[in-house]
C-alpha cells in the first residue's frame, strides 16, 4: 500500500527499496515506530518538514524489531 513512500525514502536515504519495506514492515509490529504512523504524526501536527527526521529518530527501532524476537 505504502511502497511509493518507501521507495522515496530509500532513494533519499540511499538504501534499496527491499531494506526500507523490511524496515517498514518491521516496525509496523511496534505500532508507535511505525513509519506510516510518524508520517501520519507529522501531517496531523503540520510539520512536514520535520518527516525526514521524524523518520530517522524511530530508525533504530525499527531495526531493533527487525532482529527482536517475534512476541506472539
Amino acid at each position: 500500500m505504502l511502497i511509493r513512500l518507501q521507495v522515496e525514502v530509500a532513494d533519499q536515504l540511499g538504501m534499496a527499496a527491499e531494506g526500507i519495506a523490511i524496515l517498514h514492515n518491521a516496525a509496523a509490529r511496534m505500532t508507535r515506530a511505525s513509519p506510516p504512523r510518524v508520517l501520519l504524526a507529522a501531517s496531523v501536527c503540520r510539520i512536514p518538514s520535520e518527516e525526514y527526521r521524524l523518520l530517522l529518530f524511530v530508525a533504530p527501532i525499527a531495526v531493533t524489531a527487525v532482529f527482536s524476537p517475534s512476541i506472539s
